[in-house]
């Protein structure tokens, strides 16, 4: 395959809920290590940055073979949407690329093969951008207004059996889209869009401490890489 990819790991210093959480030890690594590990083992050639407003973040993953941006502090605070900075690193890295992967440090349960496995189904559906997903038969409702509520993805009055019900999650793990997507829209998704599907285990994004832990012994049990 000759495509150019650009794959984009933001990782944010001031996060919220865990101090320090992008380099928190995860098996014994900074939790950012595993993002950039799955990046290397791609079988297709590419080029990997993070971008961070942190110069220690930016420092741990130099050391692990990544390139590195070090973004304006105004694009990093959480009220900042991620489209913002992967914009940022694409000025900043000034090439020209076929497609560009998007990868969340905070999804640390990718195979080693699931960027390829993304790859190859966003090639072969000819699609303008991809997302992972994990597959539900739930019934979701939102809030109408007031105190009353609607169904979201369903019609109650036309109620299908659950197991022939489905729908798929974004789980925040993989995206991919050409960069003209981007610029015309930006945002990471538009076009064609296609699903990478994983299974839910896989699909953990850390928010929290109990993210933090359930991921990690989810790892431990079902990846066992060091």
């Amino acid at each position: 395959m000759k495509n150019k990819i650009l794959i984009i790991i933001p990782a944010r210093g001031g996060s919220v809920r865990i101090k320090d959480k992008n380099i928190k030890k995860f098996n014994n690594k900074p939790l950012i290590y595993w993002t950039i590990r799955a990046a290397k083992k791609s079988k297709y050639p590419n080029d990997i940055y993070v971008t961070s407003e942190s110069k220690k973040i930016l420092s741990i993953s130099k050391k692990f073979g990544a390139n590195i941006i070090l973004r304006p502090k105004g694009l990093s605070n959480n009220k900042i949407m991620t489209d913002a900075s992967i914009k940022h690193a694409i000025k900043t890295i000034d090439k020209k690329y076929d497609f560009i992967i998007y990868l969340q440090p905070t999804s640390p349960l990718r195979k080693n093969d699931d960027i390829d496995r993304a790859i190859n189904i966003f090639l072969s559906s000819k699609a303008d951008s991809l997302i992972s997903a994990y597959k539900t038969n739930i019934f979701l409702w939102g809030k109408k207004s007031n105190s009353y509520y609607k169904p979201i993805n369903y019609n109650y009055l036309k109620r299908p059996r659950s197991q022939d019900f489905s729908n798929f999650i974004e789980n925040g793990s993989i995206y991919i889209f050409k960069p003209k997507i981007i610029k015309k829209t930006n945002c990471r998704l538009g076009g064609k869009i296609s699903v990478y599907q994983m299974p839910k285990w896989q699909s953990i994004d850390i928010d929290d401490i109990s993210d933090f832990k359930e991921a990690e012994e989810l790892f431990k049990k079902k990846l066992k890489y060091k």
